[in-house]
Parts: structure tokens; sequence; C-alpha cells
């Protein structure tokens, strides 16, 4: 089997990084093996489509509402407790619930800028939605994005995409 073909299948369960127009993997898998990188030959990351999941967390920095049914929420998004971006919820509240809002985003990156359309319910204290584009680093890119709420406004946040960003 070929280092592309080993690559293209360990995927899904790799995360990857691109170093110098190539990609190197790291299998996450629990109770994968993780695979060398002597074992895999270097693979231009020229139009590969290989999934990537980030780990955040959002904290509300502020918070407006126009109207009874719209909501606006600046986020500050961070990485390890180091700050790494910033965001902006665009929600307007779904009609007959409570706490349940439709949501425009964007999450502000380094490399770039990703789009998503989120579902908040703030009574459950989740989100749940399709990443639908981005721009730089993230241009093109598709997937999910998730989050569960903690104390003091913060939301745990997976979003997990792919992108044809080279």
């Amino acid at each position: 089997m070929s280092a592309r073909s080993t690559l293209l299948k360990l995927a899904s369960a790799a995360a990857t990084i691109s170093v110098g127009g190539a990609i190197a993997v790291a299998v996450t898998t629990p109770g994968a093996a993780s695979v060398p990188q002597h074992a895999v030959d270097a693979v231009p990351a020229t139009n590969l489509h290989l999934t990537r999941t980030i780990h955040l967390l959002s904290h509300t920095s502020g918070a407006h509402t126009p109207s009874k049914n719209q909501l606006i929420i600046a986020v500050d998004l961070s990485r390890g407790g180091r700050t790494i971006g910033s965001g902006v919820d665009s929600c307007v509240r779904s009609a007959g619930t409570v706490g349940v809002y439709g949501c425009n985003s964007a999450l502000g990156l380094t490399g770039g800028i990703l789009l998503v359309r989120e579902t908040i319910n703030t009574t459950a204290g989740t989100i749940k939605g399709s990443v639908v584009g981005g721009s730089g680093d993230y241009k093109g890119a598709a997937g999910t994005i998730s989050g569960t709420a903690r104390p003091n406004l913060d939301v745990n946040l997976t979003v997990t995409y792919y992108s044809n960003a080279t």
C-alpha cells in the first residue's frame, strides 16, 4: 500500500499539520499505535482534504440584545489558557421557543476566519451547528461545531472541519 493510500485511510483518525508543503500525521484514535514520521513519505498537501479538529474555550466578552428576539455576542477564544482569537455571533430567537437561537458566527483565528451557522440553546447549555466556509487557512471549510456551556459564560467548543486551502 502506498504512503498516500495509508495517509488517506488514516485521515479520519488523525490530527494533521501542514509542514512546509507536506503533511505530518499523528494518530489520535484511542488504543491506536502512532505512525513514525519516517514511515510516511512526504505527501504534498495540494488537493488533500484532511479533517482537522480544534478544541477551544469560548468566553463571552460582551452581549447586546437589540430586541427581545435578537442577541449579539462577542467572544474571546482560547486554548491552553492562551487567547488565540475572537468571534462574534449574530442570533435570532427561534419562533415559539425559550432560549433557542439560530446564529451566524465568525471565528477569527490565526490564519483566517471560520464561518459557522449554529443553534445555541441557552436552557440546555448546548451549541450545535455547521462550519459553512472561511477565509485564509479556512477557505472552503466545511464541518461541524458543538459546544457545552461551563460556568461564568464559558463554552467548551469542538470544531471539526476540512478545508481546501493549501
